[in-house]
């Protein structure tokens, strides 16, 4: 309890130093802003600097507790000092008229969509596990490994494939720096409610510049509420949520500021770039606004603002792809890139990209049942049943929002842009389902679009069926799990609480800073009580975790309860795709899967007996869990040959066996008696 305590008040040293130095700086360059919109930049703002610390931290290879509390209240004491105060009066904004009824159905549907992100929150904080297999496979596994080596430099390999290595993983650094300040991952479930409150007030900013703040905050709340996010992000590691909502806080920084002044172009820049640095998909929503921008901003100085607006998010979002410049030696390095003198080269492989599961949308356009069966199953599951309303609003946004100069074309470009990408993209014609939140992006600026252009009746009717597929979305049987009862009643006990601070807000704004406080002290300490020693994505029992009840995965519980016992052991894993628990409670285990590194950053299966033996050693492995590749698959998996090379070696101890999976601990002097045999799959 101590410990968490202690935690919060680091996050806290961290957090409102830099938040009222985003202000601070958010006053400076965008005064005026509208309430809404300012505590959105400042948010983004906040990010940035916690992420820069971090990240050169990381670079230096001093990443720790002690750094990231100090270099953030360097920045802090630097922003006071060097950028001027200002005493800002919020500009009020024209408002269109809105029925009362659309208010409280704006307002309504925010709190029900925050309520059911707050409820599968503390579900999996009770629960201890996650439920979706991606936070287990590589989110919090690349934040482990950058909290225990204080280092960001350098590909972590998570598969025997390294398309994974490749993505940006500003997510996973912000959960690595609340590893570092908590000591545990306690607040990881919890971080994609602050995405939620970004992504909800960006809403509600986008729509206060045209008039209409609550038809913004609905178009935000619909798509936060669906199942294609609320279930895949709530209460995970995932960082669809956040990189949504940084897109949408960089649009509500161009409503509210405009795009033929400097500042908001830098700030939303940076937001945008901080997106692209979250996730890989977002690289096509930057290069669509930068195409809307090039026909928004008006010609005198058109190129200076674009070389703003291009420096901003490179700054705040290119660290990844030097990374990779200089790991592997191409920024990009799943696609080949020929520059004329010189060619940055690819890996020779890639298990997703060059296999069987790589084809697109585009290519299964024509595979019998793919439109018929597959496509509308999928949309049903992750948008709800009512999927072809919400197709068609997609679809008439952006073909209003083409047509219409400004934010709208420019939106709508982004839109249109990340939607023909993501048809084009690799796996999304064979695993469909899983990779449709990637389309949340588009549905997003497509309803902003329809609900900040239709007038009176229209957009009311808009804003009503929109609320419905919402709601037939979230009871649809099909739609994922539910939250738990706890859950349920921590979110009901959540929103009584904020109804109350605001309520007191505004009736007495001169005891808001003290009710705001009172509360913040309050929740932390039921939190504490409730979740200090149970929190976090480790502290539950793995076989309740719905990540592992597909297939043979039921087959690993035992040697993940066994891993969650333990304490700095080096752990060699092969053929899973959920590495988080064999690190340990206290996170304090070192986890690899074992492969070979190649060229340009490449990393394949072990080909032979004698190679796998020479990785093990080089990691200085104790134990070993070998999988049969294919355990989620119904099919029994074959029989890995990693089994077999391991037992060569005298002395190897099998710790625990189930017919699929078995964990040996391996001699401290390994002399193995390898044949001449090889990996099936590695023979030409």
């Amino acid at each position: 309890m101590i410990r968490f305590l202690e935690g919060l008040v680091l996050v806290a040293v961290v957090c409102v130093p830099l938040f009222r130095a985003g202000r601070r700086v958010r006053r400076a360059c965008l005064p005026g802003s509208p309430a809404v919109a300012g505590w959105v930049a400042d948010a983004v703002l906040a990010l940035a600097a916690i992420l820069a610390v971090a990240q050169v931290a990381g670079i230096v290879g001093v990443l720790d507790a002690p750094a990231v509390v100090v270099g953030c209240l360097l920045v802090a004491v630097a922003t006071f000092r060097l950028v001027p105060g200002r005493e800002d009066a919020p500009r009020s904004v024209a408002r269109r008229t809105e029925r009362g009824w659309e208010r409280a159905l704006a307002l309504g549907l925010g709190a029900v969509v925050a309520a059911d992100w707050v409820a599968r929150t503390a579900t999996v904080l009770e629960r201890g596990t996650p439920g979706n297999v991606d936070t287990w496979w590589y989110h919090m596994p690349f934040a482990v490994r950058y909290a225990h080596e204080g280092s960001i430099g350098g590909l972590h390999h998570v598969f025997a494939d390294p398309t994974i290595a490749f993505y940006p993983a500003h997510g996973s650094l912000l959960h690595a720096t609340g590893v570092l300040l908590m000591g545990s991952d306690v607040l990881a479930p919890a971080l994609n409610l602050v995405a939620l409150a970004i992504g909800l007030a960006a809403g509600w900013a986008i729509g206060e510049a045209y008039g209409v703040p609550h038809r913004g905050l609905v178009a935000a709340a619909v798509v936060f509420g669906l199942p294609v996010l609320v279930v895949s992000n709530g209460g995970e590691a995932t960082t669809d949520a956040l990189a949504l909502a940084l897109v949408l806080a960089a649009l509500a920084v161009l409503a509210t500021g405009g795009v033929d002044r400097r500042a908001p172009i830098a700030v939303a820049g940076v937001a945008v770039g901080l997106a692209v640095g979250t996730k890989l998909s977002m690289l096509w929503v930057a290069g669509g606004l930068t195409v809307g921008l090039v026909l928004w901003i008006r010609r005198g100085g058109r190129l200076g603002l674009l070389a703003i607006w291009t420096a901003a998010a490179t700054v705040a979002g290119g660290f990844w792809f030097v990374r990779n410049l200089v790991e592997a030696g191409n920024p990009f390095p799943f696609v080949r890139i020929p520059l004329g003198f010189v060619t940055l080269e690819r890996p020779r492989s890639f298990h997703y990209l060059d296999g069987p599961a790589s084809a697109s949308a585009l290519d299964k356009l024509g595979t019998p049942g793919f439109l018929s069966e597959v496509v509308p199953n999928d949309l049903g599951i992750q948008f709800g049943p009512l999927w072809p309303v919400l197709l068609a609003v997609a679809v008439g946004g952006l073909a209003l929002g083409l047509a219409r100069p400004g934010l709208p074309r420019a939106v709508a470009i982004a839109g249109v842009v990340a939607g023909t990408a993501f048809l084009a993209t690799p796996t999304t014609g064979t695993i469909l389902l899983g990779q449709l939140r990637h389309v949340a992006v588009v549905l997003a600026v497509a309803v902003l679009v329809l609900m900040l252009q239709l007038r009176g009746r229209a957009a009311a009717s808009v804003a009503v069926v929109l609320t419905g597929c919402v709601v037939a979305a979230v009871v649809a049987p099909e739609s994922g799990p539910r939250p738990s009862a706890d859950g349920v009643v921590v979110a009901a006990l959540v929103l009584a609480t904020v109804g109350a601070v605001v309520t007191v807000g505004l009736r007495a704004p001169g005891l808001r800073v003290v009710v705001t406080s009172a509360a913040v002290v309050v929740a932390a300490l039921a939190a504490g009580v409730r979740w200090h020693d149970r929190g976090g994505f480790v502290a539950g029992d793995p076989g309740t975790s719905p990540v592992l009840q597909s297939g043979f995965q039921h087959e690993l519980v035992p040697a993940m309860r066994w891993a969650l016992l333990r304490g700095g052991e080096r752990i060699a894993v092969v053929n899973i795709a959920g590495q988080l628990p064999f690190h340990g409670r206290a996170l304090d285990n070192r986890v690899q899967y074992v492969g070979v590194p190649r060229q340009h950053g490449g990393y394949d299966p072990v080909p032979t007996c004698r190679q796998w033996w020479e990785r093990l050693t080089a990691e200085r492995a104790r134990y070993v869990l070998v999988a049969d590749e294919g355990l989620e698959s119904a099919a029994a998996p074959p029989r890995a040959p990693e089994h077999a090379w391991t037992r060569s070696a005298p002395g190897v101890r099998t710790v625990i066996s189930r017919p699929h999976v078995k964990l040996y601990r391996l001699p401290a002097l390994a002399k193995p008696r390898c044949g001449p045999a090889v990996r099936p799959s590695a023979v030409s």
